[in-house]
């Protein structure tokens, strides 16, 4: 990106208004922060209609059976997580290390063990579910470090106070740019990756896979490195406890069968990916993300490319 007098403006502007936020948010508790942000995406619920109305559409899809009361009531707590999410990111900068397992429950950190135990490395997958970008820290310190893929931010100031959690956790990022090939060099060298499976990818980067019983585009890049690498994948999916906590859920990985060249091998394990994400999400409906596209009207069905089968949503191996 080309840096002009007006986009060093736009970046001092929109660190000046998160240094402010971050202020305020850390004023308090971390409590205060989380109750502040609910309240946040209970105003973002009453005024993003358009919002509303397309968490309307995936609900329908997703728990046809559900009555409209219930889906509405999912959708008011789905805003307000969000917003709690977006205030406590900010807020959990004053988490010391030392101090993360008072704030976090782990629960079949186990599951982590036996895929370590196999020697191929690991990979995470996590989803847009709860509060799971949260649960970098307990995992970070149980492991010793975590590389997890994002995209850079293009405002540097931001950049530089994220690095300073980076650095406190030894987090090393992986951007989204490239990030093949810097998957499978995080696992040569020993890092633990995170990858973030249920966002709705352009047909021609993606395989369809079951998602609620409808075909959605999803990446297979997960499935290829660890088929590629031999690694086992982690699901791992973390979320608000009490006035001011987390539980993080570590669930039984998923081995990697079959080629990473074959097609119908990539979208055969894409799809026990996704099946373990929606169990995680049938139990726990509200915490989803359900105001991002994930099915779009239009979106051509290969039927050759979507497995029999969605009878098994919380399969895993």
């Amino acid at each position: 990106m080309k840096e002009t007098f007006l986009l060093r403006a736009q970046w001092r502007v929109e660190y000046g208004a998160y240094w402010l936020i971050e202020r305020f948010l850390r004023s308090g508790s971390h409590a205060r922060a989380r109750r502040f942000g609910r309240r946040l995406g209970g105003l973002a619920h009453r005024l993003l209609g358009s919002r509303v109305k397309r968490a309307e559409d995936n609900l329908a899809i997703a728990f046809p059976d559900a009555d409209a009361a219930t889906r509405r009531a999912w959708i008011r707590e789905c805003f307000a997580n969000y917003g709690s999410y977006y205030c406590e990111i900010v807020s959990a900068g004053r988490f010391a290390p030392a101090d993360v397992d008072e704030t976090f429950e782990v629960r079949g950190w186990e599951h982590m063990e036996a895929a370590q135990a196999l020697g191929k490395g690991v990979l995470i997958m996590s989803g847009h579910f709860g509060h799971s970008e949260l649960g970098i820290y307990p995992t970070a310190v149980r492991l010793g470090s975590l590389a997890p893929v994002w995209r850079p931010l293009d405002n540097p100031w931001l950049a530089k106070a994220a690095d300073k959690t980076r650095e406190r956790y030894n987090i090393q990022w992986i951007s989204k740019f490239g990030v093949g090939l810097q998957l499978i060099r995080a696992l040569k060298r020993g890092a633990t990756p995170v990858v973030v499976i249920d966002q709705r990818v352009q047909p021609k980067d993606g395989v369809q896979v079951p998602f609620f019983g409808r075909p959605a585009w999803t990446s297979p890049l997960l499935a290829i490195i660890s088929m590629r690498s031999g690694a086992p994948v982690v699901p791992m999916y973390c979320r608000a406890r009490g006035d001011d906590g987390y539980v993080l859920d570590v669930r039984p990985m998923i081995l990697p069968e079959g080629r990473a060249k074959d097609r119908h091998d990539q979208i055969e394990l894409t799809r026990r990916y996704t099946a373990d994400t929606e169990a995680v999400i049938r139990e726990h409906p509200a915490l989803w993300l359900w105001m991002h596209r994930r099915w779009r009207h239009g979106d051509e069905v290969v039927a050759d490319e979507v497995p029999a089968g969605n009878d098994s949503a919380g399969e895993v191996a």
